[in-house]
């Protein structure tokens, strides 16, 4: 005849059962699409721009790559802030400089991604 076995909860000395949720922490990112600051400040308000806004832009490795990208990145080098994550979203401030511009002379794009 066999014999149940007892959830671990019911087991001398064994810890309360832990959930998937529990034991591994995984964060569901869904990138909403791209914003320019206008856009942004409606959604998430001035502050949070202003805070994505206010991290050192630095140069990313990412290639552009025509067919994935639209027209007015291409030839232009990527730069990203700091990641800011408020109320369940992760805001991110990117620069698309071309080579006879700065950082700071550029309109920023925001790519806002919502967490769960």
């Amino acid at each position: 005849m066999r014999q149940a076995i007892a959830p671990i909860s019911q087991n001398q000395g064994a810890s309360a059962p832990v959930s998937i949720n529990q034991a591994l922490r995984i964060t569901v990112k869904r990138v909403d699409m791209r914003f320019n600051k206008e856009e942004s400040v409606a959604k998430l308000g001035v502050e949070v721009v202003n805070q994505a806004l206010s991290s050192n832009a630095e140069p990313t490795s990412r290639m552009m790559y025509p067919a994935f990208e639209p027209t007015s990145h291409i030839g232009k080098d990527e730069y990203a802030g700091e990641p800011v994550e408020v109320d369940g979203y992760i805001v991110t401030a990117y620069y698309y400089v071309a080579k006879d511009e700065e950082v700071g002379g550029v309109e920023p794009e925001f790519e806002i991604e919502e967490v769960w």
